[in-house]
């Protein structure tokens, strides 16, 4: 029976153990079950006995404050460090990092065991599958007469088959015997237990409930219900253990009393399969044995699937620790070397207990899921938020009259965007991403892209000066680097202009905002200027009359500011300058203006006033005697022609 010779093994191992503990007792060792103390945190040498086996912890480090309790709340500890020194930061971060070795050692432990356990089965029963074979082909050729050479065979493999067996047992006792492994087997086997027991008690709850007569179910319900407080106060045990260093004295005294639970559930449980009333089948020693294998497997993904939770606590205090000026690349290292799950893809059944049970824990499945959740809901939130507060911000936006619709659109949409930024943020920090390294990385890329987009920064910086200062809107009529079109686009890059063919052109913000501009349309009326040159003995104020006549008539023309003249020149020996104006909407100024250039043209032409045109003199000597063709060549030509 297995579960019997291990039961009497560990029994063994207390014998033995027991007057090592007396002595220490007596030297003053005793338990110490109100107060958790560190172990000390000098690096184990591999290969040593340290490795397999916890350093007493209790006379280590008394000042350490952070892992009284293990379970500690994330936010609490931050707080409880916040005002530590950096000395004291480096001994609550050696007392953590202890921790998490301490942890890390069990879980590798309880995987090992799975491990051995699991090939043991594998093997013993490959084993008697083989014994089994040998036995029947030696049966088979015990009445034949002519199988002496085979039945010698088939004898030699019935005898290899035992030695197999034989082996197998030896290693079998020589691993009941390793006190990694006693350890790793003695919590499977608690596991197992209350398993056990829990599913009993259900299932004689529903039988219970079938029976009906108060006079058989008040005394049956009596023992069930005895079965599932031990059940009950096992569990308490359990949490309590969990919240306390491993390897401290506390620890092994919650152990034994965790053993004492155990015993005492299993045997309320034995008393409940007895009773008559109930159809209670507990499970064969065979199926204990492969549940054992099972339950190993179980407990490495639950311990593997409870670390993050310590090397969270432990980044915590290295978060401190590192703000105060603390070294903390050792730890990172260290935290990097023992994180993440080890699947063995070769064992199944064993793949699947891991992963359905690190599913089901608390700090595993549970806890990616709940920070995927809410890592999933605040992005949603910001999601939802970021249009609504763009809108609002727009619709504020709306009341200053005198910011331009693109750095408007443009600020609304920062807005949206530093929404969804500050929810990725907040996600990140939900689920515990540090985001110290993360901004030092995009403060570091940063720096390297300022310098490598020298020239892209400096259009970015007169994108913005653009639209701040709104020099001119999208839809205006602009003259920009020599370029007279209609703005079609603004962006922190470049600036698109549209000329009168449609044409479209990309100027770099450098280039606009570091030449001239002029904004024709930068106000909501436009004054029309038309300027033609008549001879210097024109009547001017009968071009007057006309251009009144022609812009009063016209009822797009603006009567304040009112049409007008302006005569000018500098030299007046034949033509004169007559400047015509008068003002119009922006919006109807190029109609307006075709409008009244036609006619001004029909005016002047039925009036009779002829245009100046640039005048000439030319000087004839008449002295020289000759013709006026021989003196001018090109009149020769003509003349000729």
């Amino acid at each position: 029976m297995p579960v019997i010779t291990t039961a009497i093994i560990i029994a063994i191992g207390v014998a033995f153990a027991a007057p090592v503990r007396s002595q220490e007792e007596a030297n003053g060792e005793g338990e110490d079950t109100t107060a958790v103390e560190t172990a000390e945190t000098a690096p184990v040498e591999e290969g040593s006995e340290a490795e397999a086996s916890l350093p007493d912890t209790d006379s280590a480090a008394p000042d350490t404050l952070t892992i009284q309790d293990l379970t500690i709340p994330e936010d609490q500890l931050s707080l409880l460090v916040e005002p530590l020194t950096l000395e004291q930061l480096q001994v609550e971060a050696d007392s953590w990092l202890y921790v998490l070795q301490a942890w890390a050692s069990k879980v590798n432990q309880t995987e090992i065991a799975s491990r051995q356990e699991g090939q043991l089965l594998d093997d013993m029963a490959a084993a008697d599958q083989q014994l089994e074979q040998a036995r029947t082909k030696l049966q088979e050729l015990s009445g034949q007469e002519d199988a002496g050479e085979e039945l010698n065979v088939a004898r030699a493999d019935v005898a290899a088959a035992r030695r197999e067996i034989a082996r197998l047992r030896s290693r079998e006792l020589s691993l009941r015997l390793d006190e990694s492994f006693l350890e790793a087997l003695a919590d499977a086997e608690r596991e197992q237990t209350i398993s056990t027991a829990t599913e009993v008690a259900n299932d004689a709850r529903q039988q219970l409930l079938a029976l009906g007569d108060s006079s058989v179910v008040d005394p049956i319900s009596e023992q069930v219900e005895g079965l599932n407080e031990a059940i009950e106060d096992y569990l308490v045990v359990q949490a309590d253990l969990e919240r306390v260093v491993p390897g401290t004295t506390f620890y092994r005294s919650l152990t034994r009393q965790l053993e004492q639970q155990r015993e005492e559930v299993a045997m309320l449980l034995e008393e409940v399969e007895e009773i008559s009333e109930l159809d209670i089948v507990l499970p064969t020693d065979a199926e204990l044995e492969e549940d054992l294998r099972l339950q190993l497997v179980a407990d490495a993904a639950r311990l593997a699937a409870a670390q993050p939770a310590i090397v969270s606590r432990l980044q915590i205090v290295l978060n401190e620790f590192a703000r105060k000026g603390g070294d903390t690349e050792v730890y990172d290292n260290y935290i990097a070397s023992v994180s993440g799950l080890d699947l063995d893809v070769t064992d199944a059944e064993g793949l699947t207990v891991k992963l359905w049970t690190w599913v089901q824990s608390e700090e595993g499945g549970i806890r990616v899921g709940i920070n995927a959740l809410k890592f999933v809901s605040i992005i949603a939130i910001a999601a939802l938020l970021s249009p609504r507060i763009g809108n609002l911000s727009k619709t504020l936006l709306l009341r200053v009259g005198t910011m331009s619709s693109l750095f408007r659109d443009f600020t609304v949409m920062t807005i949206k965007r530093a929404v969804l930024a500050v929810g990725v943020i907040l996600a990140l920090a939900s689920v515990g991403v540090n985001l110290g390294p993360i901004l030092a990385l995009i403060g570091g890329a940063s720096f390297i892209l300022a310098f490598a987009l020298q020239s892209n920064l400096g259009n970015f910086a007169s994108g913005l000066m653009l639209l701040v200062n709104k020099p001119f809107d999208v839809g205006d009529e602009v003259k920009v680097a020599g370029y007279w079109a209609y703005v079609d686009s603004i962006s922190l890059a470049n600036t698109k202009l549209k000329d009168f063919a449609g044409n479209i052109i990309t100027l770099p913000n450098n280039t606009v905002w570091g030449g001239d501009i002029i904004n024709y349309t930068h106000a909501d009326i436009r004054k029309i200027n038309i300027g033609i040159n008549v001879k210097f003995g024109q009547d001017i104020d009968q071009i007057q009359d006309i251009w009144m006549s022609i812009t009063t008539s016209n009822p797009k023309i603006l009567s304040n500011p009112g049409p007008g003249i302006f005569p000018w020149g500098t030299t007046f020996d034949y033509q004169i300058w007559v400047g015509l104006g008068a003002w119009a909407t922006t919006k109807d100024y190029w109609g307006v203006y075709v409008e009244v250039l036609k006619g001004l043209q029909k005016r002047l032409q039925e009036a009779e006033i002829e245009l100046a045109r640039p005048l000439q003199e030319i000087r004839v000597d008449d002295a020289s005697g000759q013709p006026l063709v021989e003196q001018l060549p090109m009149l020769k030509e003509t003349v000729d022609v």
